[in-house]
């Protein structure tokens, strides 16, 4: 049997590397930032930046994506939606492997990795060029013009974040969209010539180039659907009246951080029901909240994960104080539940 996990020791859970990276993202609420800043790594714009590497591999975590993949039929299926113009691009060489993806219609992110190496591929709408142009321009103390290559066939700018080290490169408009490729833990002459294994693709190529388990926009309603259909077993509705909810979405482009998110927020909407419930002391209502949560463990999504990795833990143990009559303490914060 696993021990109870306290408030105060969720952040020391015994998990390795990789799965306390995916907890945190799991039990954070993201701040997004749409401002050029300086800095040394592509702003992000995205809620979840999904480690696929960990999430395939170290996602034991959540081993009920065997029953998520399935249920959707997804395995082993090529996942084609049609073009819509060659803006994203993926690498193609030797040794290389996708660590990071998060992708949707007009911007998208990639990290590849090859030893301490990285290469970092992001793409954004036309609108955004100059700002990030102009923020590049920021890296050095005393801001400095970019030194013109070519990228893919087309003009673009080169900065370095180290002396002759770390390039990064913005391609210019093409496409409605723009380029930016970063290089990692290498110098300029070998970025250069990594940059020759970049291939432009339109959506169809791109999600060929995924590693499993991605998902990608057209799928995304399907997934969450198929974790609210096993959820909505044990808990009809899904959502307490007194929520101001009108149903669950995912911004998660993998199939088992996507059945987390949403299991998470279909537990915050019951626990908020009752500490609210509690606080205008409603014993109906926190009657059938306690009922509600008690079927968390029964919860597909949630009894398919490996019970040592800690995260449905979390969940069932805020769900046990409910349903002793406890007040669940610090449960939002916790959980990162919206609101």
């Amino acid at each position: 049997m696993n021990p109870k996990l306290t408030d105060d020791a969720v952040a020391d859970l015994p998990l390795h590397a990789g799965r306390a990276d995916l907890l945190e993202e799991i039990m954070s609420t993201s701040v997004l930032d749409d401002r050029p800043v300086r800095t040394d790594t592509p702003r992000r714009r995205t809620t979840w930046l999904v480690p696929v590497a960990a999430a395939a591999a170290v996602l034991a975590l959540i081993a009920g994506s065997a029953w998520l993949v399935s249920g959707l039929g997804l395995q082993g299926a090529d996942v084609t939606s049609g073009g819509s113009g060659a803006y994203r691009a993926v690498l193609d060489a030797p040794g290389w492997t996708v660590e990071n993806v998060n992708a949707d219609d007009d911007t998208g992110e990639l990290t590849y990795v090859h030893g301490a190496r990285k290469l970092e591929i992001s793409w954004y709408p036309a609108a955004e060029h100059a700002s990030y142009v102009e923020d590049r321009r920021q890296i050095t103390a005393t801001p400095v013009d970019g030194q013109p290559i070519e990228v893919l066939g087309l003009g673009a700018l080169m900065w370095t974040y180290a002396d002759g080290a770390d390039p990064t490169a913005i391609r210019d408009v093409e496409n409605g969209h723009w380029l930016e490729i970063r290089g990692k833990a290498m110098s300029t002459a070998a970025y250069l010539r990594l940059l020759r294994d970049v291939r432009l693709v339109d959506r169809t190529e791109f999600e060929a180039a995924m590693p499993a388990p991605y998902v990608d926009g057209t799928e995304r309603q399907d997934a969450v659907d198929h974790v609210l259909d096993g959820i909505s077993a044990y808990v009809d509705p899904l959502i307490p009246p007194s929520s101001t909810r009108s149903g669950f979405t995912s911004n998660a482009d993998d199939l088992d951080l996507l059945g987390a998110e949403v299991a998470r927020d279909v537990a915050c909407e019951w626990l908020t029901e009752y500490v609210e419930a509690r606080r205008v002391a409603d014993q109906a209502r926190m009657a059938t909240a306690a009922d509600v949560l008690a079927t968390a463990h029964q919860w597909p999504v949630l009894a398919e994960m490996t019970p040592r990795d800690g995260y449905p833990d979390v969940i069932w143990q805020y769900a046990d104080r409910v349903v002793a009559g406890q007040v669940p303490a610090r449960y939002a914060r916790t959980l990162g539940c919206a609101g």
